[in-house]
């Protein structure tokens, strides 16, 4: 697998300085955008080098998942996050380089933001043309807090969606992904923490791909994450059906009206200890000290 491309099954719209969002993600983390033509050839490049290497065993957290509610939570519209936090949110080198990450993929300022609205467009056109099922894992393969389901009044939400950044290793077999959706309120984030909650727990395995080579991956809930009381936390990690197929460890992270999305694929070299402690550490460090307006 290499790191040419960010590993998400979508992407945003065009202009220049978007960053592809591979539709394979899981599989592969494959590119797809808006252009889904151009994109897809990537997308089934980067699956073949996926499944060329091998994911080693790994027992999983199997605890009881986290709540989408936060224990204090902070109240927005009278405290909330504005586009200025999302500097904030870059992971600093000591905790990418605990991962075995040192490399700026696609550093921060990479790409413009984008509409909740474009993304999800773009995610329900890449999901239905890859014949993705069941539409209760739509969630499962983006790489943004977007589309927690299929919906309507979806198409034109005018929340702001940051990719913050995307970091590798030398080795360009494993990345993170970090962005943000910014939304009008507290309830409102809330609101789709719980709904995506809800999904995940609905969520068992996923296919996609042409009926000729049809993809089987599946999901599970990931276990509750240690966050403070201002924030909640959501989660889910994807595995292929066969070791080879690399997997998936992300995290939807919500503090007042922020939600903020951090997500690992790897090829089994990074362990899901290892995103956990960098998941707990980016809620405490990097969310939990950012500034409110």
């Amino acid at each position: 697998m290499t790191i040419d491309e960010p590993y998400s099954m979508y992407s945003p719209p065009p202009p220049p300085r978007r960053r592809r969002r591979t539709w394979w993600i899981w599989l592969v983390a494959v590119g797809g955008a808006v252009v889904l033509a151009s994109l897809v050839a990537a997308a089934a490049a980067e699956f073949n080098a996926l499944t060329h290497h091998s994911a080693p065993a790994e027992v999983l957290d199997t605890g009881a998942p986290g709540s989408p509610e936060a224990v204090k939570p902070l109240a927005c519209p009278s405290s909330c996050f504005t586009a200025a936090t999302n500097k904030e949110l870059i992971p600093g080198y000591p905790v990418l380089t605990a991962l075995g990450l040192d490399k700026d993929v696609y550093p921060p300022g990479t790409y413009d933001p984008v509409t909740a609205g474009q993304i999800y467009r773009s995610d329900l056109a890449a999901w239905r043309a890859a014949n993705g099922a069941p539409d209760e894992c739509f969630f499962a393969p983006s790489n943004s807090p977007v589309g927690s389901s299929i919906a309507d009044g979806q198409t034109e939400n005018p929340d702001v969606v940051t990719f913050v950044g995307t970091w590798g290793a030398a080795s360009q077999r494993s990345f993170v992904d970090v962005s943000s959706r910014l939304f009008p309120d507290t309830e409102s984030a809330s609101g789709y923490l719980r709904e995506l909650a809800t999904n995940i727990q609905n969520c068992h395995r996923v296919e996609v791909g042409p009926d000729n080579n049809r993809q089987v991956l599946t999901v599970q809930p990931a276990a509750a994450l240690a966050v403070p009381d201002s924030e909640a936390a959501v989660g889910w990690v994807r595995l292929g059906t066969t070791a080879n197929q690399g997997r998936a460890y992300v995290m939807d992270i919500q503090r007042g009206n922020i939600v903020v999305r951090v997500r690992v694929v790897t090829d089994g070299t990074i362990s899901e200890v290892k995103f956990r402690s960098f998941a707990a550490t980016f809620a405490q460090t990097q969310l939990g000290q950012a500034p409110v307006g």
